[in-house]
């Protein structure tokens, strides 16, 4: 879920309880919403999504505070990065 509070996005999401202690979780984020669903097994982030943050896979909260502008609508992605040897991403969110 998305919660706009003045200056500031709060983010949350169903804690990630797959891979590696040491997996991260990336979040994304565009101007607009976008229906767009990820293909079949299709991992990583779809194309149009800026980085904006990392946090442990044990936190499932995220305040977007980057360049945030009013009257604008953001659609956010989470996508989960395994660590090496065997790395890898996981399937991009839901928006």
């Amino acid at each position: 879920t998305a919660t706009a509070d003045r200056r500031a996005i709060q983010l949350n999401w169903t804690p990630y309880n797959c891979g590696p202690a040491d997996t991260e979780i990336f979040i994304y984020r565009k101007e607009g919403c976008d229906n767009t669903q990820p293909q079949a097994c299709q991992t990583g982030i779809l194309p149009g999504y800026t980085l904006i943050g990392r946090v442990p896979a044990t936190t499932s909260t995220f305040t977007d505070t980057t360049n945030l502008r009013r009257g604008v609508s953001y659609s956010y992605r989470i996508v989960a990065q395994y660590p090496l040897p065997a790395g890898g991403e996981s399937i991009a969110s839901a928006e």
